[in-house]
């Protein structure tokens, strides 16, 4: 079924699928904006080795706690895997 596709890994690629994912999903930050209180909630930060800086405590999204949450999520993950796959197809 997969034999015309040939998927080569190396280590730009990677980064590159990083970069991506991460800039994916920073633009969707900012696009949620306030509705990001509504639709997922982040967990409180208990210990040192959960501790994290003002930067990625704004730039986390958390985790979903409504049906529009999950519909993000899902639509976040779909995306993310589409680069993926672009990226190693190429």
């Amino acid at each position: 079924m997969f034999d015309s596709f040939t998927f080569t890994v190396t280590a730009d690629r990677v980064v590159l699928c990083f970069f991506l994912a991460l800039g994916t999903t920073i633009a969707l930050r900012f696009i949620l904006g306030k509705n990001r209180e509504l639709w997922f909630k982040r967990s409180a930060q208990r210990r040192l080795i959960t501790m994290r800086s003002p930067v990625s405590m704004y730039l986390a999204l958390g985790y979903p706690v409504t049906k529009q949450g999950y519909i993000v999520t899902a639509l976040l993950i779909l995306v993310i895997a589409m680069e993926i796959f672009t990226v190693l197809l190429i």
